[in-house]
C-alpha cells in the first residue's frame, strides 16, 4: 500500500511541475509594443543606423541622374534579444531604393530591446529617411 500511495503522489508531483511549466511558458508576453519607457537603441545611436546607409548602399548610383525626393519608411520589429525581422517598407522614395535600404536593415547588429516596466519588450519600430536630388 506504501508503494501505491508513493507513486500517487510521484504521479501527482509530476503532473502539477509539467503543468507550471506550461503555464510558465503559456504566460511569456507576445505583446508587440508600440510604446515604452526606453525605445530599442541601434548599437551607436540613432544616426548611426544613418551613417550606415552611407557605408552600405550606393546612393550615387542609386540616385545618378535621376530626381528623387521623399522619404522611405521601414517598420519592423526588435525582439527582446534585440534582433530585427519583419521589415515592410511602409513608404516607398524608390523600388531600388527601397530594396538597397531593406536589404541594409536585415543586416544589421542587434538593437538594445526596448523596456517597459523594468522588461525587455518586442517593439515595432519605423525608421523614416528623407532624401533630395539637390543633396546628390
Amino acid at each position: 500500500m506504501k508503494w501505491h500511495i508513493l507513486f500517487v503522489l510521484g504521479l501527482f508531483s509530476a503532473y502539477t511541475f509539467s503543468q507550471n511549466q506550461s503555464a510558465n511558458q503559456v504566460s511569456k508576453d507576445t505583446t508587440v509594443y508600440e510604446t515604452a519607457d526606453e525605445d530599442p537603441i541601434f548599437p551607436g545611436g540613432h544616426f548611426a543606423v544613418f551613417d550606415s546607409v552611407e557605408v552600405y548602399v550606393n546612393t550615387d548610383t542609386i540616385f545618378k541622374d535621376r530626381n528623387i525626393d521623399g522619404e522611405i519608411k521601414v517598420e519592423f520589429i526588435v525582439e527582446t534579444d534585440g534582433k530585427t525581422h519583419g521589415f515592410k517598407v511602409i513608404k516607398s522614395l524608390d523600388p531600388v531604393f527601397d530594396v538597397a535600404f531593406v536589404g541594409m536593415l536585415m543586416k544589421m547588429p542587434a538593437w538594445t530591446p526596448a523596456v517597459l516596466r523594468n522588461e525587455k519588450v518586442r517593439f515595432k519600430k519605423v525608421l523614416s529617411l528623407k532624401f533630395s536630388h539637390k543633396s546628390y
